[in-house]
């Protein structure tokens, strides 16, 4: 192309290959009203320069492809496949470092343990600590739960999630309290009279 256009040539070309990257797809019609008229205004040219310069980057020196009337660049399209492939590539990969979606933490049956604890406090550290519970854990705590839940019916009683996790009370004694409350709340005065004299 040089040979023949020289340096010139090659600001037609770069100017080309800018319009092309601007343009919607990444490809110009060059037969649509104007559009001719205005690469050569760019390219500080005539027409009939810009139009032969055109064909000539097609046929003679195949920099360009055209069907039809519409030309585009293929070194332009790889390049720009490549960056999107790029591009995404390195999108999932963040939203897999820094994602703290509720995907994650629905996959590893954290929002059943916290629905089934039901003492609503300290989320961030007691996610935390579920993480790093291997699978067997989890299950014993999640097995522990509903006994424990039982035994301390006012939710104030319980521990907070984080301590629950972190000291592993899934594996201590559940203590039945609400027998003792029962009996007493069925309990005649008299007997709770008796009961401290």
């Amino acid at each position: 192309m040089m040979s023949v256009y020289g340096a010139e040539g090659y600001g037609f070309y770069y100017i080309l290959l800018e319009s092309l990257c601007l343009a919607p797809g990444n490809k110009i019609n060059i037969s649509k009203k104007g559009v001719l008229k205005a690469l050569s205004k760019r390219m500080q040219c005539d027409e009939e320069t810009a139009s032969t310069f055109i064909n000539d980057c097609v046929s003679e020196f195949e920099l360009l492809s055209k069907n039809d009337d519409v030309i585009w660049a293929e070194y332009i399209m790889e390049s720009l496949e490549a960056a999107n492939k790029r591009r995404e590539t390195a999108k999932k990969g963040a939203v897999a470092r820094w994602s703290k979606s509720t995907d994650n933490i629905d996959e590893d049956g954290f929002d059943e343990f916290w629905e089934a604890y039901g003492k609503k406090v300290g989320r961030a550290k007691a996610l935390s600590l579920w993480r790093k519970l291997s699978k067997s854990k989890r299950k014993s705590c999640m097995d522990y739960i509903p006994g424990y839940v039982k035994s301390r019916p006012e939710i104030q009683y319980r521990k907070n999630p984080e301590t629950f996790l972190r000291n592993e009370c899934w594996n201590d004694k559940i203590y039945d309290n609400t027998k003792q409350e029962e009996e007493v709340k069925n309990a005649s005065s008299d007997e709770i009279t008796n009961a401290f004299m």
